[in-house]
């Protein structure tokens, strides 16, 4: 589902609108209610593929809301890792 917003929210707050235009989502702008406005991505001005960008806007997936910490990946692998016995040789 796009996000909708009005003109005078959208002024005020251009740049996290256009963010979230960025991700893939789309951003609808009304005018007293009315929707006038559709603002999306620029195909291929962003990191995600084509595929991606459809399941977005279909409400299939949601994109990120911020970046994953740079030692996600390997915090997460040694809490899968802890319980699994070491084989000796």
């Amino acid at each position: 589902m796009p996000t909708v917003v009005s003109i005078s929210t959208l002024k005020a707050r251009l740049s996290a609108y256009i963010e979230i235009a960025k991700r893939g989502e789309e951003v609808i702008v009304t005018d007293r209610g009315r929707p006038v406005v559709r603002l999306s991505a620029v195909i291929g001005c962003d990191r995600l593929d084509a595929r991606t960008r459809e399941l977005i806007q279909t409400g299939a997936i949601r994109p990120p809301s911020k970046k994953l910490p740079a030692d996600f990946w390997t915090d997460l692998a040694r809490k899968i890792l802890k319980d699994v016995p070491l084989r000796s040789s």
